[in-house]
């Protein structure tokens, strides 16, 4: 009996029915990308604002998943260039090749009092870790600089994929809306 009210329903009905809100804007869409047998762009904002959780919340879950893994990926890359502490290892290089040379340089001034001939032997050794400290520097600066582009990264690709989810929202609820119009146990 209700298969066959179903079947007295009108297209705007089954779409109210399968939508539950915002029926109005979701026929005009449906009737828009259905209307045409190749893509019809169409945006929508909410799933643009909302993304993973507007795709949940109309059960596509292979999207709301892959959406939700991107943009925690784009949000980490943001927090890591803004916020994150990316020159530790460096910087910790650094201040051991310090603590190094500063043994070294009491060595040194041991052996210019008690053995003249490994003077030149520390002078050495102190120039080559003075030189990979220099590297380490260097390193340090390079990494600080690309801070700034991996946080720029992460919203570039945060916006990008905001603007597919807008784009794709409405393509993929229609075609959710023809599989429930199948089976209405979707």
């Amino acid at each position: 009996m209700e298969n066959k009210q179903n079947n007295n329903l009108s297209r705007s009905e089954l779409i109210t029915d399968f939508v539950k809100s915002n029926h109005n804007y979701y026929i005009e869409q449906f009737q828009k990308i259905g209307s045409k047998p190749t893509f019809s762009f169409s945006f929508n904002l909410y799933a643009a604002i909302f993304g993973p959780i507007w795709f949940g919340m109309r059960n596509i879950w292979n999207w709301a998943l892959t959406f939700l893994i991107i943009e925690t990926f784009a949000v980490v890359q943001i927090i890591r260039g803004l916020f994150g502490n990316i020159t530790a290892e460096a910087i910790q290089k650094i201040e051991q090749v310090k603590s190094t040379i500063s043994f070294r340089n009491q060595q040194l001034e041991s052996a210019i009092i008690n053995n003249p001939d490994k003077v030149d032997v520390y002078k050495r050794n102190i120039k080559s870790l003075e030189d990979a400290m220099q590297g380490y520097i260097n390193e340090v600066d390079r990494i600080e600089s690309s801070a700034i582009w991996i946080s720029i990264f992460g919203i570039v690709l945060l916006i990008s994929i905001k603007i597919v989810q807008g784009v794709l929202a409405n393509s993929k609820l229609e075609k959710r809306y023809s599989d429930w119009l199948s089976d209405k146990t979707i």
